[in-house]
């Protein structure tokens, strides 16, 4: 559903496996929408949430990611350390 996100978490659990980096368009809680590029390390099943988390490059630290606000996805050919 494009109004909640509409990244696949799929395609999220095979970026944290493969250790690729992702860039993507999240939108806070205000609807104020960035671009990151992210080392994505877990995903965390919640109650009301799914949540990304990882190495946030813009921010130099880990970070955390509704993937409910996350409207773009893209699998980067970059690894963690290349």
């Amino acid at each position: 559903d494009p109004s909640r996100g509409c990244v696949s978490k799929t395609e999220l659990r095979m970026a944290i496996r493969r250790e690729c980096k992702l860039r993507l368009i999240y939108r806070n809680s205000e609807d104020s929408e960035t671009t990151r590029v992210i080392r994505p390390i877990a995903l965390v099943y919640h109650i009301r949430a799914v949540i990304l988390v990882g190495w946030c490059e813009l921010r130099g630290s880990f970070r955390h990611f509704r993937t409910d606000r996350i409207y773009g996805c893209e699998v980067l050919q970059t690894g963690f350390y290349g």
